[in-house]
């Protein structure tokens, strides 16, 4: 009994080796003979697309002139602002978890807006409590 248990063990590494050498072989001889297994397919992505400043997506961050303009806005209007810049964030992430979006830099901006708009909201209520002091 124990003689056949090892007979049918020893038959099973026996076809599992001769399996394992059968394909090594057959991936040797496509690797020297530069033949592609699956014809037509790829087991990876081609980029062919040569990135350029041109072709990139345009920055959609603030520039120094608008943050000037900014500082000169009163706290009301940065306030509403802030309130526009929240829903546009709020929709983006909808269009995003919809795959209705692409550009993902979007999302980015928006949420670096929002800092430097409430960033200047606290510098202007902390002028004014300094102000009043």
């Amino acid at each position: 009994m124990l003689s056949r248990f090892f007979g049918y063990i020893g038959l099973t590494i026996g076809v599992l080796l001769l399996l394992c050498s059968i394909q090594m072989y057959v991936n040797i001889n496509s690797l020297l003979k530069n033949k592609d297994p699956k014809k037509d397919g790829f087991d990876y992505l081609p980029i062919t697309k040569i990135i350029t400043d041109e072709n990139m997506p345009k920055s959609h961050s603030i520039t120094e002139a608008k943050i000037a303009e900014l500082k000169k806005k009163s706290t009301g209007e940065l306030e509403t602002m802030l309130s526009d810049k929240k829903t546009s964030v709020r929709n983006f992430r909808f269009a995003i978890s919809g795959s209705k979006t692409r550009n993902v830099r979007e999302g980015r901006a928006l949420t670096r807006d929002i800092a430097r708009i409430l960033t200047l909201v606290k510098i202007n209520s902390k002028s004014k409590i300094t102000s009043s002091k």
